[in-house]
């Protein structure tokens, strides 16, 4: 029961995440698109990044840079921020 209560406390009050505690998560590289169906793709993202607890402020960036070729060109077309 004290286990249970320090792992609590170091998640809720420090901000310690289960995974840093209980180990880290397998290493996948990030997937790619080569910019045939960004709806394929989308979905291999979003759970990349809930997996490694990317920071959602961040995610298009992120993305954006695993875009490489003709799909670099496609993403740059749909926002010109990037």
């Amino acid at each position: 029961m004290v286990l249970l209560t320090i792992l609590v406390w170091l998640v809720f009050v420090l901000g310690i995440s289960w995974v840093s505690l209980l180990g880290s998560s397998p290493k996948l590289p990030f997937p790619q698109f080569d910019g045939d169906n960004p709806c394929l793709w989308l979905p291999r993202v979003v759970i990349y990044f809930e997996m490694y607890y990317a920071d959602p402020s961040a995610w298009v960036k992120l993305a954006s840079m695993s875009c490489p070729g003709p799909a670099t060109r496609w993403v740059q077309s749909v926002d010109k921020n990037v």
